[in-house]
């Protein structure tokens, strides 16, 4: 397996002398550009026809539908059934969306074998990922 290290300063060291083993890569975004990102993406996908898809899909399938009650889905069906402003349904989208993204990040960082890197350090990714597949 590959050895686990962090890399927010230091230099770099990662065994990739491991058999069958795969390179596992994280990007640390700052919290504050995480979340405008994921704040931009969600008007985009609105500008994108999002509320149009829901619409489509409730004309065939229950709202009950698992799938249907997924972030942003359900918001934009409250939306359509008057239950949520579209304001309203647009901020609880970017904040369900933005509270995930932080459970994803607690959860990859208890994986070991990630390897996370900062902004700044897209040069030492390169040499890991050169590295990696020059093992063979």
């Amino acid at each position: 397996m590959l050895g686990s290290h962090h890399f927010f300063g230091g230099t770099p060291h990662i065994d990739v002398n491991a058999k069958d083993a795969a390179l596992a890569l994280g990007y640390q975004f700052e919290r504050e550009t995480l979340y405008e990102r994921i704040n931009q993406r969600t008007l985009l996908m609105m500008d994108a026809g999002w509320i149009e898809e829901v619409e489509f899909l409730l004309e065939r399938y229950s709202p009950e539908l698992k799938p249907l009650k997924a972030i942003g889905y359900l918001q934009i069906a409250q939306y359509l059934s008057g239950k949520l402003t579209r304001d309203a349904m647009v901020e609880q989208i970017q904040q369900k969306t933005r509270n995930f993204a932080k459970r994803q990040v607690t959860w990859f960082r208890k994986e070991p074998d990630i390897h996370w890197f900062a902004k700044g350090q897209e040069s030492l990714i390169l040499d890991s990922i050169r590295r990696f597949r020059q093992k063979d």
